[in-house]
Formats: C-alpha cells, sequence, structure tokens
C-alpha cells in the first residue's frame, strides 16, 4: 500500500520493492518507520507504538495468520472509539503491546461523542493487552514484522536531498535545498551574560556543520544585566570597567567579541552584522550537529522559516507566546503565526528598518512600550517581551508586503521542524532569571518608597529594577506590586481594565525568546505529530 505523496526517485523502483518482499518473506507487514526530524527534541515522550508505528507505506502479507488477526480485530472496532486512531497507528499499538506489554493509551480521550458532546472524563478504552500478547507468543518468534530497504519515510516533514539515503521510494512532502555559501553569508549573533557559557559555545562549534562565516558575541559588562541603564550610564561603566577581552580564540570561524551600551533585550537590534543575513541565540545554547537550514527552489532562493499558528494551544497555552502575539499584532492586526527567535534567519537590511520603525514607536531602549504596558513593574513582569523579538519582525515584513518576498513558512504543526540549537544550560538560565528578580527585589541603599505608593518617574533612585541613576517610568518599589490609576500601588495579580473589571495575569513558566526575559527562551509547545 503506497500513500499518494510518496514517490520513486530512482528507476526500476518496482522492481526493487518486489524484490525485497521476495527476500525478506515470510512477514506479515514489511514497514517503513518514520525517518524524520520532527520528533528529536521530545523522543522521549512520544508513545512506544507512535515510534514503532508503520506509516501508511508498507507491504502487507493478507496469508500471514498474524495480519488475518489484525484484519480481524480492525474490522471488530469500526463501531468503537478505537476505529477514531488512525490504522496504521491502531496496528502498532496491537503489535508493541503484544510485543513489549506496554499498553498504549487512547490519543483523544476528550473526544466529542456523535451529539457533538465532550466527555466530562477522559475515554477509557477496553483492555485488550491479553489478546495482542497470544498473538505475539504464536508468532512472534517468526519475525512478522520487518523493516524495508525500499521506502524512506519521511511523512510531512520537510527534509533535504541529504538526509535521503539510497532508498528509491521517499514518502515526505516538501524537499528543499541546503544552504549554499556562495548565496548565502550567515553571521551568528549570541548574547552572554559573562558567564563562561559562550566559551563552550564556541568551543563546540568546531565540532557542527554549520553554515556560519562570523561569530558575534554580545557581552555584559558584569554578571547583573544593566537591563534599564540609559546609553550614558552604559557608556560610563565601559570606562570603568577596564574590559579587556584574551586574544585567543577557542573556534576557526572569524569571532567578534562586543561590548554592550544598551540593554541586553535590544541584542537583535544592536548587533553589528556585516553579512546580508544572520541568526541570533544566547550562551545557554550550543548549535546543533547539523544545522540544516532550508532554502526553496526559486531562482533567488529564499530561508524556509518554520511557525506555529497563533491561534492554537501550542501557542495559547503559553502565557509568554500570548504576549509575544498580542504586542506583534500591534504592527499587523492580522498576524496569524509566531516564530521562535532561534528559528529565524534574519534579513540584515530588514532587521535594521523592522528596527528603525521599532524604536520610533517604543523608544530607543523600550520606555514608550514600558509605558504603555502599566509602568515598569508591569513591564518586567517575565511573560511580556521587553525589546524587539522574531515574531514582531515577521509582523513588520507581513505589514510592508515583504515577508514572502523574503522567506517561505512553513507550519511545524504539520512539516516540523529542526532546531538549529541546544539547549544546554537550562538550569544555570533558571538560576540567573531567579538571580536578577532577587537582585531587584533587594533593599537599595538609598532610602526606599513605601510600598503603597508609586515611584516618581526620573528620582534618583534604584528603585523598581532600575540598574543606575533613575526610573524612566512610575513604578512600585516592591516588583509585586503595580502603580494604579490613583498613584497608589496594587496587586500584579490582577489587571485593571478601563471598564472597571479586573482580569486574572497570566503566568507563564519561562520567558520567550533569545534574551527576552533575562535570556530565558521558551521551551517549544508541545507539537501535533506529523506523519
Amino acid at each position: 500500500l503506497m500513500e499518494p505523496d510518496s514517490r520513486p526517485k530512482k528507476s526500476g523502483w518496482l522492481d526493487k520493492t518486489l524484490e525485497e518482499m521476495s527476500e525478506k518473506a515470510p512477514f506479515a507487514i514489511m514497514r517503513s518507520k518514520y525517518k524524520g526530524h520532527s520528533w528529536d527534541s521530545f523522543k522521549d515522550i512520544v508513545p512506544l507504538a507512535l515510534l514503532e508505528h508503520i506509516n501508511g507505506n508498507a507491504a502487507y502479507n493478507l496469508t500471514h495468520p498474524m495480519m488475518q488477526a489484525i484484519l480481524d480485530e480492525l474490522d471488530s472496532e469500526q463501531d468503537s472509539y478505537f476505529n477514531a486512531i488512525p490504522y496504521d497507528y491502531r496496528i502498532s499499538q496491537m503489535i508493541t503491546e503484544g510485543s513489549t506489554g506496554i499498553k498504549s493509551d487512547f490519543p483523544f480521550p476528550k473526544m466529542k461523542d456523535e451529539n457533538g458532546i465532550t466527555p466530562i472524563l477522559p475515554i477509557q478504552l477496553p483492555d485488550k493487552m491479553d489478546k495482542f500478547k497470544e498473538w505475539w507468543n504464536k508468532w512472534g518468534s517468526e519475525d512478522p514484522v520487518k523493516e524495508s530497504g525500499v521506502i524512506a519515510n519521511f511523512a510531512a516533514t520537510n527534509y533535504l536531498p541529504e538526509h535521503l539515503g539510497d532508498e528509491p521510494i521517499i514518502h515526505g512532502k516538501g524537499s528543499y535545498q541546503p544552504w549554499d555559501p556562495a548565496l548565502h553569508e550567515i553571521t551568528l549573533v549570541v548574547s552572554d551574560w559573562n558567564e563562561g557559557f559562550s566559551d563552550n559555545l564556541l568551543q563546540n562549534l568546531d565540532q557542527s556543520d554549520h553554515p556560519f562565516s562570523e561569530v558575534v558575541v554580545m557581552h555584559s559588562l558584569n554578571r547583573k544585566s544593566n537591563m534599564h541603564a540609559t546609553r550614558e550610564e552604559m557608556g560610563v561603566l565601559q570606562k570603568l570597567s577596564g574590559w579587556l577581552f584574551a586574544p585567543s580564540s577557542p573556534t576557526r570561524v572569524p569571532l567578534r567579541h562586543v561590548r554592550r551600551d544598551f540593554p541586553d533585550f535590544m541584542d537583535l537590534c544592536e548587533a553589528d552584522v556585516k553579512t546580508e543575513w544572520f541568526m541570533h541565540t544566547n550562551a545557554y545554547h550550543h548549535v546543533s550537529p547539523d544545522v540544516d537550514l532550508m532554502f526553496t527552489h526559486d531562482k533567488i532562493p529564499r530561508p524556509v522559516i518554520p511557525f506555529t499558528p497563533a491561534n492554537t494551544s501550542h501557542c495559547t497555552d503559553y502565557d509568554a507566546c500570548v504576549e509575544a502575539v498580542r504586542l506583534a499584532k500591534k504592527i499587523y492586526p492580522q498576524l496569524d503565526k509566531v516564530i521562535l527567535d532561534t528559528d529565524m534567519v534574519y534579513h540584515t537590511p530588514s532587521r535594521d528598518s523592522f528596527c528603525d520603525a521599532w524604536k520610533e514607536e517604543n523608544g530607543e531602549l523600550g520606555e514608550a512600550l514600558a509605558q504603555a504596558e502599566g509602568g515598569l513593574a508591569s513591564y518586567l513582569d517575565h511573560s511580556t517581551p521587553q525589546g524587539p523579538i522574531a515574531t514582531g519582525y515577521v509582523a513588520y515584513l507581513l505589514k510592508i508586503g515583504m515577508a514572502d518576498n523574503l522567506y517561505e513558512f512553513t507550519n511545524r504543526l504539520h512539516y516540523g521542524s529542526k532546531d538549529p540549537f541546544v539547549h544546554v544550560h537550562i538550569d544555570a538560565e533558571r538560576e540567573r532569571y531567579g538571580m536578577l528578580m532577587a537582585e531587584r527585589r533587594m533593599e537599595s541603599p538609598r532610602r526606599r518608597l513605601e510600598s503603597s505608593t508609586c515611584a516618581v518617574a526620573g528620582e534618583l533612585s534604584l528603585d523598581c529594577g532600575a540598574s543606575g541613576i533613575g526610573v524612566f517610568q512610575s513604578c512600585c518599589s516592591d516588583l509585586e506590586l503595580i502603580c494604579g490609576k490613583d498613584g497608589a500601588c496594587v496587586n500584579v495579580g490582577t489587571l485593571h481594565l478601563d471598564d472597571g473589571k479586573t482580569q486574572g495575569h497570566r503566568k507563564t513558566q519561562e520567558g520567550y525568546g533569545v534574551h527576552r526575559k533575562r535570556g530565558l527562551r521558551l521551551s517549544e509547545p508541545g507539537l501535533l505529530i506529523a506523519t
């Protein structure tokens, strides 16, 4: 049985298929297991039956007694909830339960009934493991399930030619071409906070197959964030620091170290990139062993960028994603997608025009954004992006009609994606976030205002998380509180709306973006399995 999105890539494919069937007989099923990369980052939570599922492209021996038993079972389940499970996945559940004794869960526990009613309790189906074990005890010793070497099964996953082997048949959706250094020079920008992790990233860089022709590391002056100091303050701190960079380089890739004279959340805009394209990560990541950037087959190839639909639970269940989309829709109200910062291949001239527009709207350091978000304390809440992010960049390109000229966007829920960076220092990243929040709550040597009143914008103070001379927006010294309309500090747990009602304040598990929220990157939302 072949699915319609399968196609031959070599002549003689049918002869080779028949030869393989003859060589591997007897069998009940000769299957093609999934070879794509969509599951790489979460294989440990994918059900075993799904990892082992046969996919629709397989040879079925209708004379084998085990295959006959499977067909009879599928026929008997036609009028039950089991029939909602795709047949190839259901066959895999039967085989997995029989061979391993691991029970398979019903993948649609909240499935509506024929009347459109969602059950109050999760759907529980009858346990048939004993039956399937009996089958395996009868026929398992005969190795009834064989692997096909003829079919390369990538299902709906996008792929590159280099991902393929010698199989004469390919099952897959999107075929793209790899990065061509003659057409696209790409810089890697790394946000760093002087904790030694960027050195670790750079030391591992030469072990990776990557496209980067230069690396630019953006450093803080010290381990504190300096997130809300002005440019003038940062310039003074630079002169006082006496910072010297070591002359040796841990990588063969040309490397530049840059000291920030701006808050870290502005790295995307302030990174001095010389090439036409760049990518951005932070020092809590490593570059993946294989950075398989994909490009279209156009005369001028466009980068292929995965996105998550903004209206699905894979975004709406994550506060940081909701906030990223909300702010981006101020740029382009019809926005329907969210882009992870580390997935974006930025076009440097377009980045520049986006950042000019962002600063004009939000202030050089986001002062106007803080004002619009209800004051600095609300602005510092870790679910709201403080600076420019990839989703905002795409919203800007959509607004000016350039997005589809520069990129092809593919739905990661349907066509998968492969992470260009690996998150390796998760605990250190979370610890850094916790330390920064603690620093902002420490008592200042100066007199702190009573938490019942708001600090005055511009006051010489270290209140409200300011790292230098003063705050740029009225705020509460207790960051758990925000400034209310009457000048009093109110609990950040509720946001007061214009109509006098209150809305529960959304809390997020992690920040969103490469350096958004003091360097945290949202763990990718759960994905639908592309099969």
